[in-house]
């Protein structure tokens, strides 16, 4: 097997290019796309992660997520928001992700988050130092309680 093939679905540049670093220190492809093409990418270039940024438009995540996890083998499907949309946050995690993440969790753990998901450790969390975030944050990112 070649190198990880990671989907990011966002509509914001900067999120790719933000992301797009931690993707080549991992030795993974990063491949931004719209989440209109996602799941006809998807079934063809059979992606380790799918990445969605919940600041986009992603429409029906949950039917998403059900269509990816379809896929043999199946993608890892991680979600981020901002940490103040904690109702899209907890509607991610009810859609069945396998880890949701504030932005800022998110942009601060990329490179392990892509070591964990995209090595095909699906159930492997992000790490408790990731997860709590009460800390050191400078925007003040948490995950919501459920």
């Amino acid at each position: 097997m070649g190198s990880p093939t990671i989907f990011l679905v966002s509509g914001d540049l900067l999120a790719g290019s933000q992301f797009e670093g931690a993707t080549r220190t991992a030795g993974a492809m990063l491949r931004t796309l719209g989440p209109d093409k996602v799941l006809t990418a998807a079934a063809e270039q059979l992606p380790q992660l799918v990445v969605f940024d919940l600041a986009a438009p992603v429409g029906d995540l949950a039917g998403k997520v059900t269509q990816l996890k379809a896929l043999s083998p199946p993608p890892a499907v991680i979600a981020f928001g901002p940490h103040v949309q904690e109702q899209r946050l907890q509607q991610a995690a009810d859609a069945g992700c396998d880890a949701v993440l504030t932005r800022g969790q998110f942009y601060r753990n990329a490179c392990e988050v892509i070591a964990r998901y995209a090595s095909g450790a699906e159930s492997a969390a992000v790490s408790d130092d990731a997860a709590s975030a009460d800390d050191d944050s400078a925007d003040g990112d948490s995950l919501p309680s459920a």
